[in-house]
C-alpha cells in the first residue's frame, strides 16, 4: 500500500490506510514518518539537507496521475517549514499525537520535535534505523544495511561501506557538522536567507547533543 513517486527535485511517498480504520491511519503516518526520517538522514550524509511536510486526507495515485488533498497540505507546510525540516500538518499531528489510544504514539515520540511556533517536525538527528531494529530485532545489522541499499537504490549511490556512519550517532553527527559548517561559511558574505538555515540547523543539532543553543 506504499507508493513512491519523483518528480523534479521532489520525492513523494503516500500510504493508503482503511478510512474506517484509526489504527490503520495510525500505522500508516508511523510509516511516512519513518520512511521520510530514513530519506532524510541518507540524504544529509550526502550534504543534501531536504525539507518536506507530512499530511493526511484524500489521496489518488496511479501511473498516470496525483489527485490528492494530502499533497496539497504538504505541499503548503513544506513551503511554510523554512529551514531545512520535515514538518507534520497540524491535523495530523492532532490525530497523531493527541490521541491516547495510538499505539505508535509512544514509539515516534523521540522522533518529533516541537518548536517555539508550535510547529512539530521530524528531528534529523534522531537515530531511526537504530530505532527500527529495537522494534524489530529479528532484523541484523547485515540485513539491514542490505535493506537500506536496496531502499536507495534508484534515488541516490547508496553503499554500505562507504555509509556505515549511517548506523553510528557520532560520526553521523560529525559529518553533518561538518557540511553545516561549509555552508556556513559559504553563504556568510553570500545570501543571508540561506545563511540564516544552516545557522538554525547548526542551533539544533547543538540542542540534540545537549550543547549550548539558542
Amino acid at each position: 500500500r506504499l507508493k513512491v513517486k519523483q518528480f523534479s527535485d521532489n520525492i513523494y511517498f503516500s500510504f493508503d490506510y482503511e478510512i474506517d480504520e484509526p489504527y490503520d491511519l495510525y500505522f500508516g503516518i508511523y510509516i511516512i514518518i519513518t520512511i521520510s526520517s530514513i530519506y532524510q538522514r541518507i540524504m544529509m550524509n550526502k550534504g543534501y539537507f531536504v525539507r518536506g511536510g507530512i499530511a493526511h486526507g484524500l489521496n489518488l495515485v496511479d501511473d498516470h496521475l496525483i489527485f490528492s488533498e494530502a499533497l496539497i497540505k504538504a505541499v503548503e507546510i513544506e513551503k511554510k517549514a523554512t529551514y531545512p525540516r520535515i514538518t507534520l500538518h497540524k491535523e495530523t499531528v492532532a490525530l497523531f499525537t493527541d490521541t491516547i489510544n495510538n499505539p505508535f504514539r509512544e514509539i515516534t515520540s523521540d522522533l518529533l520535535i516541537e518548536d517555539w511556533a508550535k510547529h512539530v517536525f521530524l528531528n534529523p538527528f534522531f537515530n531511526v534505523e537504530e530505532q527500527v531494529k529495537r522494534q524489530n530485532r529479528q532484523i541484523t545489522d547485515s540485513d539491514f544495511k542490505k535493506l537500506m541499499k536496496k531502499i536507495a537504490k534508484n534515488i541516490i549511490d547508496l553503499k554500505a561501506e562507504e555509509h556505515s556512519n549511517l548506523f553510528n550517532d557520532t560520526t553521523f553527527r560529525a559529518t553533518a557538522h561538518e557540511y553545516i559548517k561549509d555552508n556556513l561559511r559559504n553563504n556568510k558574505l553570500k545570501n543571508q536567507e540561506i545563511l540564516e538555515k544552516y545557522i538554525w540547523l547548526e542551533n539544533l543539532l547543538n540542542w540534540v547533543e545537549k550543547k549550548r543553543s539558542n
